[in-house]
């Protein structure tokens, strides 16, 4: 017999659909930085972003009941974690809302079940492309590299404070975009130089970036493909984050293969990756990270990883993983450790 509260439950699952495209306009609309520090009414906000009022009351309303948005009779109120979509945020979530919630993704997740029939990407039954970046130019590939900069930054200091990267002098960042990672890290001994490797289309984020951080006599930006070109030689350390997630295990291989051609004997790579556990609950970090899977699988083919997986894929490309550190954040992203065998 059903339980309706089964049913309760399965339609506040399916009523979750709606979330993601109602935090996306509100983005789009810039609301937070409209209505930052006071209340407003809907007509007032209508106003200001240009917006019709009853629509613009209704997303609203909507907004209060995931806590985005407070409500004091006909007045709103950004609330603390809505704040976070301001342009101006010291987080700035913003740029990864208008990546990830856009009509772009919303295509391709209309695809979902074709995607999982076919394991295609949906770029590739959509489109008939391959590479899962290639729709990525001018504006969209501009705001890629802004929210994975973002992102970066987030964890970096986070990733110096769990590593211990003593002894390590030069670092290299493997598809590190405009190279936010190694900044606290250089930070952190003056004797250590790094070097971002990346398209030559991320140069001047980086050299923006470097300048920032006062690092410009110990830190330079490379630019070259790792599925083309060399990745640059002899360094202490080759690290990666969020790089070998975006691929298929063919792909993945290809890369990891690169960094092992450059590395020494002594030499170390990291991955900073989610870390899938062998057993899945209904807690909500395992539920962050399966939909973050089922994400790669629909945009770009790619996947997290169980330890065992990314011990497999290791050993393929000539590497032994040493241990897995935990990252202390929100984002559930840990250290993998690996050498030459």
């Amino acid at each position: 017999m059903t339980e309706l509260s089964d049913v309760v439950a399965f339609r506040d699952l399916l009523a979750g659909r709606w979330i993601g495209p109602a935090i996306h306009a509100a983005a789009v609309l810039g609301l937070a930085d409209v209505m930052a520090g006071r209340s407003m009414g809907a007509e007032e906000v209508a106003g200001a972003v240009r917006g019709e009022v009853d629509t613009v009351r209704r997303l609203l309303r909507a907004l209060t009941t995931i806590g985005l948005v407070e409500q004091e009779g006909d007045l709103f109120r950004v609330t603390s974690m809505g704040a976070l979509l301001a342009a101006d945020s010291p987080v700035r979530l913003r740029d990864q809302v208008l990546l990830t919630g856009g009509e772009g993704a919303l295509r391709g997740w209309g695809q979902f079940a074709a995607v999982v029939r076919t394991g295609d990407t949906a770029t590739k039954i959509l489109d008939g492309v391959d590479d899962p970046f290639a729709s990525f130019d001018g504006e969209a590939r501009a705001r890629f590299d802004a929210a994975m900069a973002e992102g970066t930054r987030q964890i970096a200091a986070a990733v110096e404070r769990a590593y211990d990267f003593d002894g390590l002098t030069s670092l290299v960042d493997v598809g590190g975009g405009y190279g936010t990672l190694l900044a606290p890290i250089l930070h952190a001994s003056a004797e250590r130089t790094g070097a971002v490797f990346d398209r030559p289309g991320a140069a001047d984020g980086a050299r923006r970036i470097i300048e920032q951080e006062k690092l410009t006599e110990r830190y330079r930006f490379i630019g070259g493909d790792f599925f083309a070109d060399p990745v640059p030689a002899g360094a202490d350390a080759y690290v990666l984050k969020s790089v070998i997630h975006d691929w298929d295990d063919e792909r993945a291989l290809a890369i990891l293969h690169a960094c092992r051609q450059a590395m020494r004997p002594d030499s170390r790579l990291l991955l900073i990756e989610v870390v899938l556990p062998d057993q899945l609950d209904q807690v909500a970090e395992h539920r962050r990270m399966v939909w973050a899977d089922l994400n790669m699988m629909v945009a770009t083919g790619g996947q997290e990883r169980s330890r065992s997986q990314y011990e497999a894929l290791l050993a393929e490309a000539g590497l032994r993983l040493e241990r897995i550190v935990p990252i202390d954040t929100p984002t559930m992203m840990s250290v993998i450790e690996a050498r030459p065998l």
